[in-house]
């Protein structure tokens, strides 16, 4: 189980990783972030500072306790231990349906179109059911399908 959990926590650490790494060639940082049209817009000047925050926004997308995110994951794995399967992945379920609601309504409330699109890209890719169980599960279906 802490193989997996480490296996999944390998996405976000690498982004996260190369996130920091890149804060060394941004000279003065804070300028950047205190300049509203560096983010999102891309030009010669600023392209380190796009490459740092599209690794850090997909770091932290990648760790929320949703699916398809690997942080949704090992919330379902980290539950399994005390929880049947089935219960662990209602639990993620709901809490990804939680989480995509949260998208959507804050992107209306403030009007950003990117938060509206991971608010559906969320709610539209919830995996439900054993079909994305690991292997041994699959197996312990195709068995029972033959």
């Amino acid at each position: 189980i802490y193989y997996e959990i480490l296996m999944l926590a390998a996405g976000p650490v690498a982004n996260l990783s190369i996130a920091a790494l890149l804060t060394i060639f941004l000279h003065p940082y804070m300028a950047y972030w205190n300049e509203p049209g560096n983010i999102g817009v891309a030009y010669a000047g600023n392209f380190i500072f796009q490459l740092q925050f599209i690794n850090l926004s997909l770091g932290l997308l990648n760790l929320l306790p949703c699916f398809p995110m690997d942080g949704g994951r090992a919330l379902e794995v980290l539950l399994e231990k005390r929880l049947s399967s089935g219960k662990a992945t209602q639990i993620v379920n709901l809490a990804s349906i939680l989480i995509a609601l949260g998208f959507i309504l804050n992107a209306i409330v403030i009007k950003k179109f990117s938060l509206l699109l991971v608010g559906f890209f969320i709610f539209f890719t919830i995996r439900k059911g054993r079909y994305y169980h690991p292997a041994e599960d699959k197996s312990d279906q195709l068995g029972a399908l033959t």
